[in-house]
């Protein structure tokens, strides 16, 4: 998923709002810092779901052996089960 051509942009007057926790992230994160390079904001948001998950006793769960890796797949499949909805992700 190192496609670093890719950029990530919140679709103004999107149809619909977030309802996942990715989606309210995805939206926060691209309304506060504007477009991104995909990988930078699957990055960001996979170490964000993992301190959520630490704060929420995933330490107990052995999670911190995994780190925010562990969250990479979900937020890629958010991204693109999103795109054209709320954000678009396009080549640079």
């Amino acid at each position: 998923m190192r496609d670093h051509r890719r950029c990530v942009k919140a679709i103004e007057g999107a149809s619909r709002g977030p309802v996942t926790p990715v989606e309210r992230l995805v939206v926060a994160t691209l309304k506060q810092d504007g477009p991104m390079p995909m990988q930078v904001l699957v990055d960001r948001l996979a170490h964000e779901l993992y301190l959520d998950a630490l704060r929420r006793g995933g330490g107990i769960l052995d999670i911190g052996l995994f780190g925010a890796s562990l969250f990479v797949p979900d937020v890629v499949a958010e991204l693109e089960a999103g795109n054209g909805t709320l954000w678009k992700v396009e080549r640079e």
